[in-house]
């Protein structure tokens, strides 16, 4: 294994929602640049299709590709979810992308509720993602690198 190889094993990237749209566009990127990359989003065979088209896409080792399906606004269940990124990762993460809020859901949420319920929705997916940034920035600090890239989408 070169040297060059050796590096890349040991660079972690974590993309929210990243089973299809913008998020899947930053996972195949960072994939193909070389990271070991954790998908997340809430459905567990989304991510597995996201996985199977990333491999298909590069041909890299599919290993790479880490499924972490937790809802990051259940915030128990974030925590559970980015422990088991964190004890994977060794504590090393490289890059952290947050995509936002599915924008069609909360279109959705608005027509049907009223402007207090649209407004907690938007809230309560904000201090998720602010959650997730809490957890993780520390870490790279603790390594002295590190990028994270919030993403808002339509």
């Amino acid at each position: 294994m070169s040297s060059k190889e050796a590096i890349d094993l040991d660079r972690n990237a974590i993309v929210l929602s990243a089973s299809r749209g913008i998020g899947f566009a930053a996972a195949r990127c960072l994939y193909e640049s070389g990271y070991r990359v954790f998908i997340n989003s809430r459905n567990r065979r989304n991510l597995e299709q996201a996985r199977r088209k990333l491999f298909r896409s590069s041909g890299r080792d599919e290993g790479r590709i880490v499924l972490a399906p937790f809802d990051i606004n259940d915030i128990q269940a974030s925590n559970i979810g980015l422990k088991k990124i964190i004890e994977a990762s060794r504590g090393k993460i490289d890059v952290l992308v947050t995509n936002a809020v599915d924008i069609q859901y909360v279109d959705r949420t608005r027509e049907n509720k009223n402007s207090n319920e649209w407004e907690r929705v938007i809230s309560s997916h904000f201090r998720s993602m602010v959650h997730v940034i809490e957890t993780i920035a520390p870490l790279m600090i603790d390594h002295n690198r590190g990028r994270i890239v919030n993403i808002s989408t339509q």
